[in-house]
């Protein structure tokens, strides 16, 4: 068993979209909060995504390095918040040992993404020893608002306005945001993180705040099957804890290799 004693490196995922419903340098400020909780010794990555991941800062422990890299993010169009975590996955995350963490601020809904799905990224964390934990905010009404705030306004023949009726674009509908409930749930779930809502600049700070707290408290135990395994099948897990005053948090499953 490892204890606490173990520096984690933790990839910092930003959603740079349009659609956030926090102003930049409202994000900026809690990410700095955050990178700023977490012990001397863990390092940091910092990648920014829009229609494109961007890799703002290696993994680093240098607070003045992770700052400015935060401070270097950038509002821009397009989500491609599978690609990104793809991204990390495979050219980043395989080449870093010990113990990972993913913390990624989104609403989850994936607009761009054109070299993987949902399905595919929620498949290959299952498959790897990476803590996701995704912060969400739900941009489903702004995006409403914006819809009807940019509609066309045209004119019948009696100089009467109208507005044009355009059916929602990916990203836009309901069913895109159940969609991204499903995944961000789903992927927090397979690798034993937490998913955390947030509406307000004070809980996002506050959800920072519990992720940082939470990754000094992880603890990581190993075991060796009693059988053979079958490499691709999906296996349960189990973990049981005899103190009334502990909530775990982990995995419920694991692929085997």
């Amino acid at each position: 068993m490892c204890g606490e004693t173990n520096s984690f490196t933790v990839v910092l995922l930003l959603d740079m979209s349009y659609s956030s419903v926090f102003r930049l340098e409202f994000i900026q400020l809690a990410a700095r909060i955050f990178v700023a909780k977490l012990r001397e010794h863990d390092r940091v990555m910092v990648v920014s995504f829009d229609e494109k991941p961007h890799v703002l800062c290696e993994p680093t422990n240098d607070r003045r390095v992770l700052n400015l890299a935060i401070n270097g993010s950038e509002i821009a169009s397009g989500t491609a918040l599978y690609d990104a975590l793809d991204m990390l996955l495979h050219d980043k995350l395989s080449a870093i040992s010990g113990r990972r963490a993913v913390v990624m601020l989104s609403d989850g809904v994936d607009t761009s993404s054109k070299a993987t799905d949902a399905g595919a990224v929620e498949k290959h964390f299952g498959a790897e020893d990476v803590i996701v934990y995704p912060i969400v905010y739900d941009t489903f009404e702004d995006v409403q608002k914006n819809r009807r705030k940019d509609a066309e306004v045209r004119f019948d023949d009696n100089d009467r306005p109208y507005t044009v009726i355009v059916p929602p674009k990916k990203g836009e509908r309901e069913h895109d945001y159940q969609v991204a409930r499903s995944f961000l749930k789903g992927i927090s779930d397979q690798t034993g993180g937490s998913v955390y809502r947030v509406s307000t600049t004070t809980n996002l700070n506050d959800a920072f705040t519990k992720i940082a707290d939470e990754l000094r408290r992880v603890y990581s135990l190993g075991y060796y099957p009693s059988e053979d395994r079958k490499s691709g099948a999906t296996y349960d897990i189990k973990v049981r804890v005899y103190r009334p005053d502990l909530k775990i948090t982990a995995r419920d499953r694991y692929l085997g290799k």
